[in-house]
């Protein structure tokens, strides 16, 4: 008898869960100063571009429209302001009271990976990693050392890449309250976590963790333990080595949309790639969170495009009809 063989479709799961930003002043500092856009969507610019003018580089608030036009335009070609004053508007009041997330990196000390380490069981030590990596980073980007934070438990699941039927989930996570992996706190909200073995004092680092180092957590933990693991040369994330000339994970190395998974056979073994298709209007890849998404056929900017223009003929229709009505 064969394996019982699933085919289910590569899913961004990190990216969909929660947003790890690192060195976030910096990044708004060369997108603005130095024109860095490569990748970037004209919302994200507009986005970025507000934060620089109302806090980084403050002008005048009655100025940072302008600014933020003008820099779009030196960067964007074919940009037209006309269709985007909402969000600059709303971008701009959101930038005002945005708290900036400049988290340069995360240490791991040695009590903490021993404390991981005594755990014993591979599903454990990766959930572990997980729960104190996530603290870890809240401390540092709430600039608090209460080591708690927000997640769902399939989240961390997820983020640890371990597979347990869902029934059985909420069950098994108990061992981290026994095991001293987490603490009881009944006053902190809804999906709050506290840690119950952060090291505060951090007198020896063994592991430092940066932005790429969160898009595959438990690879990162488990390349530290057992090695077996490379960073792609494009986008900095860990993956597993199948051969010593692999260079790039299964997302920059644009594979197949698909890959077998087996029933049993373990819960680290998942390389996640994203669907691609390639935008009808400009050619550009594109590539989408689910496999299921069988209505995206343009990238945002050329859906942007496509959606004003629809709603244009769509009110000239309308008016049209009012007109004859009339």
């Amino acid at each position: 008898m064969g394996q019982n063989l699933l085919v289910k479709p590569l899913k961004l799961e990190v990216k969909r869960l929660m947003r790890f930003n690192f060195n976030e002043k910096s990044k708004i500092y060369s997108i603005v100063e130095d024109g860095d856009v490569n990748g970037l969507t004209i919302n994200k610019a507009i986005w970025n571009a507000a934060i620089y003018y109302t806090q980084l580089n403050p002008v005048d608030k009655k100025d940072v429209f302008w600014k933020i036009v003008e820099f779009m335009n030196e960067n964007y070609n074919d940009f037209m302001y006309q269709g985007y004053v909402s969000i600059i508007n709303r971008d701009i009041n959101k930038a005002y009271k945005y708290k900036i997330k400049d988290v340069s990196s995360i240490n791991i000390t040695k009590k903490e990976m021993d404390k991981i380490m005594s755990l014993n069981d591979i599903r454990k030590e990766k959930i572990a990693f997980v729960v104190l990596a996530l603290a870890k980073y809240q401390n540092a980007e709430s600039q608090r050392e209460n080591d708690t934070f927000y997640a769902k438990t399939s989240e961390i699941f997820k983020f640890a890449r371990v597979v347990i039927p869902t029934k059985e989930r909420n069950l098994y996570f108990g061992f981290a309250y026994k095991e001293g992996i987490l603490k009881q706190n009944f006053s902190i909200g809804y999906n709050a976590l506290t840690a119950a073995f952060v090291d505060h004092d951090e007198d020896e680092v063994v592991l430092t963790l940066d932005e790429c180092d969160y898009l595959e957590l438990a690879y990162s933990y488990l390349n530290y333990k057992n090695g077996g693991y490379k960073r792609c040369e494009t986008c900095g994330r860990w993956f597993r080595l199948k051969n010593s000339a692999q260079q790039y994970c299964t997302i920059c190395g644009s594979k197949s949309l698909y890959q077998p998974m087996y029933k049993g056979q373990g819960d680290e073994i998942f390389e996640d790639a994203p669907k691609k298709i390639v935008c009808v209007d400009c050619g550009k890849d594109v590539f989408l969170s689910s496999y299921k998404n069988t209505e995206t056929c343009r990238c945002e900017q050329c859906n942007s495009i496509y959606q004003k223009k629809r709603n244009a003929i769509k009110n000239k229709a309308y008016r049209d009809r009012m007109k004859d009505k009339s």
